[in-house]
């Protein structure tokens, strides 16, 4: 039913629900994006006064990827002066080191590359590139596994035979590593 919310017009309500479910503490991050997902997709979504509900979420989300979708559904409300503060802090947090999968959205067409396709922002430019550096530090053997389409789903780049191989080699890779 999610799927639907991502073109009917939205209302208030719904809008409260999707945001609600979002901010719950009882469900994992997915479950808060595939109810995030509607509100970046869904063209009647800018008519509702998000802008603050997506800097708090920014602020408070541990997860990269989460981070940039917030991002995106600011970008949606704000000004290229007023981004380019919470890209920055964006930046930062792309030099910290995170999670490999976070890249998986990050990396993706719809992720950092949509932000500088849309809006063209220097901000977004500069995350990019930062983000591309980032990429590449990740082991090979866990790059390039999945990416998202147009409407945020995960789209597989890889057999599951050739995505448990990769995942094998690693696990090989850091016991050699153990072991020196």
């Amino acid at each position: 039913m999610l799927d639907a919310l991502d073109e009917c017009p939205l209302t208030q309500e719904l809008v409260d629900y999707l945001c609600s479910m979002i901010v719950s503490k009882k469900h994992f991050w997915e479950i808060h994006f595939e109810h995030l997902r509607p509100l970046l997709l869904n063209p009647t979504a800018v008519q509702f006064d998000l802008k603050s509900f997506y800097e708090e979420r920014f602020k408070r989300s541990r997860r990269l990827c989460m981070r940039m979708y917030f991002m995106r559904g600011y970008a949606m409300y704000a000004s290229e002066q007023e981004t380019a503060v919470m890209c920055e802090k964006f930046e930062r947090s792309l030099k910290n080191g995170h999670d490999y999968i976070d890249y998986t959205d990050i990396m993706s067409e719809y992720g950092m590359q949509y932000l500088v396709r849309e809006y063209g922002y220097r901000c977004f430019q500069q995350a990019w590139q930062t983000a591309q550096e980032e990429y590449m530090k990740i082991h090979p053997y866990l790059r390039g596994h999945v990416t998202t389409n147009a409407r945020l789903r995960y789209v597989k780049l890889l057999s599951d035979a050739e995505s448990m191989r990769r995942h094998h080699l690693f696990l090989q890779y850091l016991q050699s590593r153990k072991k020196q």
